[in-house]
């Protein structure tokens, strides 16, 4: 059964939603990714558009995350949008796609630690169902070559993604950094945060995954006042369930779940924005994952 999504009570107009993830790890060491979204909700399309997949490729065609110095290299990525479709006439509602101009679709660079952004020239490389939510849906491939960026050795490079769709919404992701040139970059390393338990909550919460947007894995914390059953689901964008992840009883306190990205059946799912819902009791909270590929 899909799940019923009630409208919040929130004012028509421009808003904008910032995601920083703190843990985001680049060949072992800590980095900073963050996640920026504009919408307008007195537009007929307020959705704005995602990232759906990045791999930085060197000169053998191999996706790495580390660049020798003075070699050749490229970024891939892709992008989707999709507009919420209302039929008032026959009750039925639907997404549907929409292409991204290139020309709305812009990549910088820097040196990790610098303040000044780089244009790099981006071109569109196909229109691919792969990256898409389902598997069915397509989504536009991009890529820009980085050669200029891997000159200096030990250093690490930034990169800042920024698409728009026809109504004006837009999407930034930054990675800092997306990937390293030689071996010799050295930031301070940090340890992976160990999970202790907490003080005992004041109210039922539904914490943001980490880390977002994820790969392999993330982890989504919850927060229970009091000792509750506790069932947790993964849904797609069109409603439909993807997974159970738990359906327990759980003490008070600070909880974590994990999940791999995977449907019911241990199948990988591919690219998208997915739903999460907790309900706790008569507690119900939703909240938005980025799994990109």
């Amino acid at each position: 059964m899909a799940p019923v999504f009630r409208p919040m009570d929130v004012d028509p107009g421009k808003y904008h939603t910032e995601v920083t993830n703190g843990n985001y790890w680049i060949k072992g060491f800590k980095g900073k990714a963050k996640y920026a979204s504009a919408f307008d909700l007195e537009k007929e399309d307020p959705n704005s558009p995602i990232f759906t997949s990045l791999k930085v490729f060197n000169s053998l065609d191999h996706s790495r995350e580390s660049i020798q110095p003075g070699e050749s290299a490229r970024v891939e990525f892709s992008a989707s949008n999709y507009i919420f479709i209302k039929d008032i006439e026959h009750e039925f509602s639907h997404w549907q796609y929409q292409r991204i101009a290139l020309d709305s679709t812009r990549l910088f660079f820097k040196q990790n630690g610098s303040l000044e952004w780089q244009a790099l020239h981006v071109t569109t490389l196909r229109e691919d169902t792969s990256f898409a939510w389902t598997g069915r849906v397509p989504g536009m491939v991009y890529s820009a070559d980085l050669s200029h960026a891997t000159g200096r050795d030990s250093s690490a490079i930034d990169l800042k993604f920024y698409i728009e769709d026809q109504s004006g919404n837009s999407a930034e992701w930054v990675l800092q950094p997306a990937f390293v040139v030689g071996s010799g970059w050295q930031p301070t390393a940090v340890k992976e945060p160990v999970d202790q338990p907490l003080g005992q909550p004041m109210r039922f919460k539904l914490h943001q995954n980490h880390p977002n947007p994820f790969n392999a894995s993330t982890v989504i914390p919850f927060a229970l006042p009091r000792a509750e059953k506790v069932r947790i689901k993964i849904y797609d964008l069109l409603g439909r369930e993807v997974k159970t992840l738990v359906q327990k009883q759980f003490t008070a306190g600070e909880h974590r779940i994990k999940w791999n990205g995977d449907d019911e059946l241990g199948r990988v799912l591919p690219s998208g924005l997915y739903v999460v819902k907790l309900q706790a009791g008569n507690f119900v909270a939703t909240g938005k994952v980025l799994l990109l590929r």
